[in-house]
């Protein structure tokens, strides 16, 4: 095995298909990045060795990735150890096992590294998991190997910002941010530093433009047409202040540490990102009346074709409703209930602002664009209410689904939790502290879990899973507690007595798995 700075290990053990039988796995030893012992690859194996291999060069990070039908009656977290130690895995290295018979799967993960816990859970819940629920087997190594590029990735969240030139804040008439990520290099504070005072100008200037902006708008569409132009300069002229006082702090005589330094530096480029999109949707809204004065007279044809479009379908929306509070419950039609009767109000102001439109035509250009526009957005939102009710059949089918995998995950970790607890409590001279903390975790995210089930399944569901991990950890933590405990103190003399021969034997045997096996892994795991 290379010898690299940081590894990555994914193991996946996935079934065939329905029509094979699974064959129990036992915790295997891997001989390369790839090993399909399913066959479930097929031609996608060139995709995920591609990946593997890109994620070696750009990062020095090597994935391996086994594909077995089951996981022999084991925990997947256990199975993922035991592979770990069984392939020589050390503590630079990464082993997330699957298997899709059961599907369940099991992170095992070292003390330390360069991907915190946190990291690690984005991977396993917003990367990994999507896919494997999706039964995307490829796209699930893929997708580890993109979690993983993205939590090596150092920097700020912006990249680095295109120096040289006159790069600034986007606007009409005004360049957009040219951001360029340079992979593999954090930017260095003066870097930074130079980023967040081009920044700073750019916003500034923007600003003072757009105050100038505002005058122009109300003689174009009058006073009323700017007031929520007006706020929101206002609102982004407070962040800008806010900007602009972190950076005094930077600039003053009480020096930061380099950390500190470059979280303030990250947070001025934060608010300058977001004074820019407040801007942005006002200018844009500005952008469109401007369209309108030329093109307010073809747009009024367009629109009432549209309402008596969108009014025809409002009696089978309704239809959809009544046919739907049959099947679901009452709650969960709640964000569609009214969605007719606003549709029909939304309609109503709408041909009230065409027939405004049309009157004002000739006469006042400006107040007509202003009432087209006003109608245009009516219209959309009717739209959305009405497609909202027309697709509700689907999204409650899948709340439903969703719902009771949520309950049958209730039942299952309920269960897992309790079985720890009872090993602890037949043991419980033996168990340190740790093992418990991690039951109690466990039993506490269970609770809550419990009391969100029913409002939430989406959440519920994230918490069944931490729960499982925590109540799989606290089995695996309680099992070592146990063992240690019930050593024979001959078997430590035999082993004194043999170690000069046994690390003379190692040197040429997968010495890096016996001297890491001794480590203390960073274990997750669950169903999906």
């Amino acid at each position: 095995m290379r010898a690299w700075g940081r590894v990555l290990l994914l193991t996946a053990a996935l079934t065939w298909g329905a029509s094979t039988a699974a064959v129990a796995e036992q915790p295997v030893d891997v001989s390369g990045p790839v090993t399909d012992r399913s066959g479930v690859l097929g031609p996608d194996l060139e995709r995920v060795q591609a990946a593997i291999d890109d994620l070696f060069e750009q990062r020095g990070v090597q994935l391996f990735v086994v594909y077995v039908d089951d996981f022999d009656g084991l925990d997947g977290a256990v199975w993922a150890d035991a592979s770990a130690t069984t392939s020589g895995i050390g503590d630079t290295d990464l082993l997330l096992a699957v298997a899709t018979t059961e599907r369940s799967y099991g992170f095992s993960v070292p003390p330390g590294g360069d991907i915190s816990d946190g990291e690690l859970e984005r991977i396993d819940r917003e990367r990994v998991l999507p896919e494997l629920r999706d039964e995307d087997w490829a796209g699930a190594a893929v997708a580890a190997v993109e979690g993983v590029d993205d939590a090596l990735e150092p920097g700020t969240p912006w990249g680095l910002i295109t120096l040289g030139g006159a790069t600034v804040l986007g606007g009409a008439g005004v360049a957009g941010w040219q951001v360029a990520r340079h992979r593999g290099r954090r930017a260095s504070l003066a870097e930074l530093d130079q980023q967040v005072g081009q920044s700073l100008v750019a916003i500034d200037d923007r600003l003072r433009a757009a105050a100038q902006e505002i005058g122009f708008a109300q003689a174009e569409f009058g006073e009323d047409a700017t007031t929520a132009f007006a706020e929101t300069l206002a609102t982004a002229q407070q962040k800008v202040r806010e900007a602009f006082a972190l950076q005094q702090s930077l600039d003053d005589e009480h020096p930061e540490t380099d950390d500190e330094h470059r979280r303030v530096g990250e947070q001025i480029l934060t608010i300058c990102a977001e004074i820019d999109a407040l801007v942005d949707a006002q200018v844009d809204e500005f952008d469109a009346l401007r369209d309108l004065l030329t093109r307010a007279p073809e747009v009024l044809q367009t629109l009432p074709p549209r309402i008596d479009e969108l009014e025809r379908r409002i009696p089978a929306a309704r239809a959809t409703l009544t046919e739907l509070a049959a099947r679901h419950r009452a709650d969960d039609l709640l964000p569609y209930a009214d969605n007719p009767d606003q549709a029909v109000t939304l309609l109503a102001a709408a041909r009230e602002d065409v027939a405004a439109g049309g009157a004002t035509l000739t006469s006042d250009r400006p107040a007509a664009a202003r009432h087209v526009r006003s109608a245009q957005s009516a219209v959309g939102l009717a739209a959305a209410e009405i497609e909202a009710v027309e697709g509700a059949a689907a999204d409650l089918t899948a709340l439903e689904a969703g719902r009771e995998r949520a309950t049958s995950a209730l039942t299952r970790v309920s269960g897992q939790v309790k079985a720890v607890s009872t090993f602890i409590d037949a043991r419980s001279g033996a168990v340190g502290s740790t093992a418990r903390t991690r039951l109690s975790e466990a039993a506490r995210r269970l609770d809550e879990a419990a009391s969100v089930i029913g409002s939430d399944h989406t959440a519920a569901t994230a918490l069944l899973d931490q729960a499982a991990e925590q109540a799989a950890e606290a089995q695996r933590l309680a099992s070592a507690d146990v063992t240690t405990a019930d050593r024979p103190r001959s078997t430590t003399r035999s082993s004194t007595a043999r170690r000069g021969s046994s690390s003379r034997r190692s040197s040429s045997t997968r010495s890096r798995s016996r001297s890491r096996s001794s480590s203390s892994r960073r274990s997750r795991g669950g169903r999906f």
